[in-house]
């Protein structure tokens, strides 16, 4: 009887151990794992995240850099060894904007991230797009025009314009609800000769004489050309900056409806089309600046830029 009792204890007291030790591997299983999700970011881990992931002729590249809340100096982003600039989009990442243009060349490309000491080697391959030939014929009055300083001056300077208020935000509108025409990056023979150089450096619509034109994204009136002020080729204008480097230009417009300094909202009323500068015909055309580059604007709608 006895006997029986001891043997009933030393199982109990072994069933107990074995309670015991599951309970403690699965405390130890829970510690490790609340213990593993407090940790903060590796800061060896340097993350790019590139956007497109394939990008092509005409594309913006995006190149985010994740932030670390213990490194104070921003990175530096590096595209053919030429420094780019870099922006804090928000708590957690910087973002650097390349802009590739029509007539960039196929191929692969360096690009350089450095950060907190680290530095990320990427080989940007830019893929090819087919653009068509356009045949133009202009008289020789409209053919021969050429830019004024004041002109060539003003627009340079506001298609070169950076800012560090980023005003736009998600995917940008068309400034135009007409039948789009002549696309982005279309080679061109004007009277019979193609320039070898050339390439259309934004969208047109073909809309009629007075229709709306509004701004695709919010942003500030950096310029406002009449062709009165000496504005010959692209007439009466309207420049807007959507920070970052970003700029919109729309051209040969009837009517302006804003003035400089203005913060205009996505969707508000800029201008209307009309023939002014070099135009066949009453069109608009609106052009995408990144850092003084056209790029193809088609991409700013179907995608969001961040």
């Amino acid at each position: 009887m006895m006997v029986n009792k001891i043997k009933k204890l030393r199982l109990n007291i072994s069933n107990l151990q074995k309670q015991v030790l599951i309970l403690s591997l699965v405390f130890l299983f829970v510690g490790i794992h609340c213990f593993a999700k407090d940790l903060p970011a590796d800061k060896n881990d340097l993350k790019v995240i590139i956007f497109p992931e394939k990008p092509k002729q005409g594309d913006t590249v995006s190149v985010k850099i994740k932030k670390h809340p213990e490194v104070k100096n921003p990175p530096k982003v590096y595209f053919e060894k030429s420094k780019q600039a870099v922006f804090e989009i928000n708590d957690t990442w910087y973002r650097s904007l390349i802009p590739l243009t029509a007539s960039k060349k196929p191929g692969t490309y360096g690009l350089d991230v450095f950060y907190d000491d680290k530095k990320k080697n990427i080989d940007l391959i830019v893929g090819i797009t087919d653009y068509i030939v356009e045949e133009l014929t202009l008289t020789k009055e409209i053919a021969g025009l050429m830019t004024t300083p004041i002109e060539r001056k003003s627009v340079g300077n506001a298609i070169n314009a950076i800012s560090d208020i980023r005003y736009w935000d998600g995917k940008f509108s068309y400034p135009s609800s007409g039948k789009q025409s002549t696309p982005y990056g279309v080679k061109r023979k004007i009277n019979g000769v193609l320039n070898e150089s050339y390439f259309h450096k934004g969208l047109d619509f073909a809309v009629p004489t007075g229709s709306k034109v509004i701004s695709p994204a919010k942003g500030k009136v950096i310029l406002a050309g009449h062709q009165k002020n000496g504005f010959v080729v692209n007439g009466n204008c309207v420049f807007v900056d959507h920070g970052h480097g970003v700029v919109s230009a729309f051209l040969h417009l009837s009517e302006i409806n804003v003035k400089e300094e203005d913060i205009v909202e996505k969707g508000q009323l800029v201008g209307k089309v009309g023939g002014t500068g070099i135009a066949t015909g009453p069109h608009l055309h609106w052009g995408i600046y990144v850092f003084g580059q056209p790029v193809e604007p088609e991409l700013w709608v179907k995608q969001v830029v961040d």
